[in-house]
């Protein structure tokens, strides 16, 4: 059988179980790893029927080896994992979402619900349709991973170079009342400015592309569609003295 290639998706959702297991360590037998193993093969299941190899829970196992060899926890204290995990595309995941393990396990539940819904329509709809409900939510979900990215730490950095303060754009709301208690860089989102077909062509996101938000601005904006630009919303706001 020709090897699949493993997803973006596959990749999130045994990152999300390392996170649970990050300073110890689960079995290969684990039901955990079981569970994930059932979950990824449930999304090919082509290829989960023709090989009951395919993604199970050896692999899964093994991808998060892959991970250790990415974490300075266990790499300070010379366990290394599985060395081929260092490097390619274990280790891009790794730098992507390092240190945001609540992240990962928001996009993983977003992945995790998506495959359900997938396999519910699959029995009840035409695959054109299922598919196209399936890359209508492939879509936002990539987009909302994107602006997850290294960016948002480069991007906080320049506004708060540029302003003197972080502050969301659309509200103006500076939120400095969570200062005692979090982290602003934590409280502020990047969001792309670029419409989202436009953005999917771009191989690399600018910071002049990222516009600096509150949590609920940011949620606004993608309430709709199509999106509210940063700028109608702060017109918005303006017209309501806000």
């Amino acid at each position: 059988m020709r090897r699949i290639k493993w997803s973006r998706d596959e990749y999130i959702l045994t990152l999300n179980l390392y996170y649970k297991f990050q300073k110890g360590g689960p079995s290969k037998n684990d039901t955990e790893v079981i569970k994930c193993s059932n979950l990824l093969r449930s999304m090919n299941p082509t290829a989960s029927a023709e090989d009951t190899r395919f993604r199970n829970a050896n692999g899964i196992y093994l991808r998060l080896m892959n991970y250790r060899a990415c974490d300075p926890y266990w790499l300070n204290q010379g366990r290394v994992g599985m060395k081929s995990g260092s490097k390619g595309r274990c280790k891009e995941i790794w730098e992507e979402f390092e240190g945001h393990p609540e992240e990962v396990q928001d996009l993983a539940n977003q992945i995790a619900l998506e495959i359900s819904v997938d396999n519910h329509l699959k029995s009840n709809q035409s695959e054109e349709n299922v598919i196209g409900v399936r890359e209508g939510k492939k879509l936002l979900r990539t987009h909302y991973s994107r602006e997850r990215k290294s960016q948002r730490k480069k991007k906080l950095k320049l506004f708060f170079e540029q302003h003197g303060k972080i502050y969301c754009e659309a509200c103006k709301n500076e939120h400095k009342y969570y200062k005692e208690i979090a982290q602003l860089e934590r409280i502020f989102e990047v969001h792309h400015k670029i419409a989202l077909s436009d953005s999917l062509k771009t191989i690399e996101t600018r910071l002049e592309d990222l516009a600096v938000l509150c949590a609920n601005c940011h949620r606004a904006v993608h309430s709709v569609n199509p999106y509210l630009s940063v700028k109608d919303l702060r017109k918005y706001f303006d017209q309501h003295n806000v």
